[in-house]
């Protein structure tokens, strides 16, 4: 597969910050984040894949990310991204209270102090070793009807 030479920490931030709103399911980032898929698995690099297997693709490797990131991380990841199905149906801002109140701060300090930022930018860290190493490692295996 042909990589992307542009990647890098602060594109996938943005783009995790964008994606945050409405979650990293496969489902919600193709109707709502497309970019992301499309930085981490160009359609250009994996012609044979489809969007949606580009998408469960990018959702395996940030959910690789978040698992290796430790408890904390992973707790207050899966809440903000919408990885723990109980938030799926919160809006942002009431899951930004609930990772605020599981670190002991108000919502207003979580989300412009250095706690949601700093997050953010340790998975696009993660993201991007991960994908630079192994992308094709969480690329799903095509079902036989595909």
């Amino acid at each position: 597969m042909l990589r992307s030479q542009s990647l890098d920490v602060d594109q996938l931030r943005e783009a995790l910050k964008a994606a945050r709103r409405r979650g990293v399911q496969d489902s919600r980032l193709e109707s709502h984040a497309p970019g992301l898929i499309e930085l981490l698995y160009p359609a250009r690099s994996y012609p044979e894949l489809t969007i949606h297997h580009r998408a469960m693709a990018t959702e395996n490797l940030i959910r690789a990310a978040i698992d290796v990131l430790g408890n904390e991380a992973r707790h207050l990841l899966s809440v903000l991204l919408c990885v723990d199905p109980a938030t799926s149906h919160l809006l942002l801002q009431r899951r930004r209270e609930i990772a605020a109140q599981r670190v002991g701060v108000l919502p207003t300090t979580w989300q412009r102090g250095r706690w949601e930022r700093q997050l953010l930018t340790d998975l696009a860290a993660k993201i991007y070793r991960l994908h630079y190493n192994h992308a094709d490692t969480y690329i799903p295996e095509p079902a036989e009807h595909d």
